[in-house]
């Protein structure tokens, strides 16, 4: 709750600043498979790609709302009878500025997409919103297949947005990401590729993804597990060990359990066993303000935190 109110009263003193992020870039690709003899192609099989428009982004602030998009089209035919061609969209960090420092890159796990499929009247279908990833390299963020035996040309649109995350810190404290003296010169650069073969492709599953994923397959297993609770878009896990057997983690030398999934894919843990036994104090409670804490608060804080891993 202390870094909650430092997150806002840091965010809004920085109002005015330039923060830089790079038009997206993009990669151009097109495909024919032959056979052995490298000779006979087998059928019209191509794939092409068009950009639209870029981002160039200027005062941007963390937590703003999705308004700039990179647009680009993805068109194809594969006539080929015996094999859909896969394409994946992946996003990667793009090049460093000549009059910036690497190190004044915003971390990727302080960004925020979200990818939409645009329609023939400009309507916009929503793939996915809010998603961050810890490491933009090379990361596939969508597929989609050009199906076998299209005698048609297939035209996608798709419209990508990008915003800071609000969850980054800036300003004169340890715990920031940036210092309010080195935030004019930080920027975002990130670089769009479309691939495509006749490989089956997958998009890598988030730690939220992969928790939701052994939810919905424990129901399908054992009806009788009753393993969720959601409220508020907040999904609860709860159940008992031959239910809930897939949500722990190894974390700074102890063994936690993911106990809730926030809509924005971050997760609530515990420690699966008791760490300690202290009271919480005379009045009972845990944390109040700064002049009323608890023995636990103040052990947590000043004992137990410093032993987890940044």
């Amino acid at each position: 709750m202390k870094n909650q109110k430092k997150l806002t009263i840091l965010i809004g003193s920085i109002l005015g600043v330039l923060v830089l992020t790079l038009g997206i870039t993009s990669a151009i690709f097109t495909y024919q498979e032959t056979t052995n003899n490298q000779q006979l192609v087998l059928g019209d099989i191509y794939m092409h790609y068009q950009e639209k428009n870029a981002i160039s982004l200027e005062n941007a602030l963390p937590g703003a709302d999705y308004k700039d998009y990179f647009e680009f089209t993805i068109s194809g035919k594969n006539t080929y009878k015996q094999k859909d061609i896969y394409y994946d969209i992946t996003l990667t960090r793009g090049e460093t500025p000549e009059d910036k420092e690497e190190e004044n890159r915003i971390p990727d796990e302080y960004l925020k997409f979200k990818l939409v499929e645009v329609g023939e009247d400009d309507t916009e279908t929503e793939i996915f919103k809010d998603k961050t990833y810890t490491d933009l390299t090379n990361h596939i963020i969508h597929v989609e297949t050009i199906p076998k035996n299209t005698t048609e040309e297939i035209n996608k649109t798709y419209r990508l947005y990008m915003v800071i995350s609000d969850k980054i810190l800036i300003g004169n404290i340890p715990e920031a990401v940036f210092t309010q003296e080195e935030w004019p010169n930080v920027f975002a650069s990130i670089k769009v590729n479309v691939t495509g073969d006749f490989s089956v492709k997958e998009v890598p599953l988030t730690g939220a993804e992969t928790i939701e994923k052994a939810i919905a397959e424990k129901a399908v297993n054992n009806p009788s597990c009753k393993t969720t609770v959601v409220e508020d878009g907040i999904t609860y896990i709860s159940g008992t060990k031959d239910c809930i057997n897939f949500n722990y983690v190894w974390y700074s030398g102890k063994l936690w359990r993911i106990t809730a999934i926030y809509p924005d894919g971050t997760m609530k843990m515990i420690t699966d066993s008791n760490i300690t036994t202290i009271a919480y104090g005379a009045n009972n409670k845990f944390y109040t303000d700064e002049n009323t804490t608890s023995y636990m608060y103040q052990w947590l804080n000043q004992e137990f935190l410093p032993t987890l891993y940044n």
